[in-house]
């Protein structure tokens, strides 16, 4: 198990409560995505008035695969936004820029 000193680290399921839970109170669409049959793709979608906002969580210092580096460089091939964050506050910046634009 990965850990900090002697804490472990956050689970990445808490992470991205955390931060659609933030996403929800801005009244951000919040989808979880599982595409049948896809590996790969982004853990969460989210969607504000127009912006499409693509979501991979990690454990803290946790890099994609190399599956998921391939499926989110063909997202991004089509304008779409994913970030890959592993903190809070890193997917709540990046919800603040969704919601508030460039």
């Amino acid at each position: 198990m990965a850990s900090e000193g002697n804490f472990p680290l956050p689970l990445e399921s808490n992470l991205e409560q955390k931060v659609s839970d933030y996403a929800k109170q801005l009244g951000v669409l919040t989808l979880k995505l599982n595409v049948l049959g896809q590996v790969g793709w982004p853990d969460r979608l989210y969607l504000f008035k127009g912006r499409v906002l693509f979501i991979e969580f990690k454990r803290q210092g946790e890099q994609p695969r190399k599956v998921q580096v391939y499926v989110h460089n063909r997202i991004r091939s089509h304008g779409f936004t994913v970030d890959v964050v592993d903190n809070v506050q890193q997917g709540n910046a990046s919800i603040d820029h969704l919601t508030h634009g460039s």
